[in-house]
């Protein structure tokens, strides 16, 4: 976050390695931010996802009716709807061919939330989606989401990835 005088950082809250959470006071605006690393699809067991999900939904909870939530981070969730332009909204249910298991929990988290994913308000190649690619360069996937309440997603004006990469010396 930019040092600014007119951005105040408070409660900063860390609920492990993978979960930090914030408050920000910016510019009149109260906002809670949580910053999350999830466990991954093959890797995590079904005891640690809900350990995960248990305590990023503690991570989430507002200090006041005015502060609104903003979650991001890397999820390592698949789902077909974060591929294109569906306005998920964490509301409307939306047909989805494709999805693992980190996937459900992180459409049920929005549900639960009422949150978005940021980048499905816009159109996006698939390139410009792609979060994460494998060491071979051959499978990439979209793992890293913003997920906003809907009156932050109002204020969004794009959302997409961008990748640096760094050539070996």
């Amino acid at each position: 976050v930019k040092v600014d005088k007119q951005i105040q950082i408070t409660d900063p809250d860390y609920q492990d390695s993978r979960i930090m959470a914030f408050d920000l006071l910016m510019y009149g605006f109260s906002l809670r931010v949580v910053n999350v690393y999830a466990p991954t699809e093959t890797g995590g067991t079904k005891s640690e996802k809900d350990n995960f999900y248990r305590k990023m939904n503690k991570a989430c909870l507002l200090k006041n009716k005015k502060q609104k939530l903003l979650v991001l981070g890397d999820l390592n969730a698949t789902t077909s709807i974060a591929y294109k332009k569906s306005c998920f909204d964490g509301i409307k249910v939306l047909p989805d061919d494709s999805f693992n298991d980190n996937g459900s929990r992180l459409k049920s988290f929005c549900r639960q939330n009422k949150l978005g994913m940021a980048s499905t308000f816009f159109d996006c190649t698939s390139e410009e989606r792609i979060t994460w690619y494998s060491c071979d360069k051959k499978t990439a996937k979209k793992n890293d989401f913003v997920l906003p309440e809907s009156f932050i997603q109002q204020y969004i004006t794009m959302c997409k990835a961008c990748l640096l990469y760094t050539s070996p010396s």
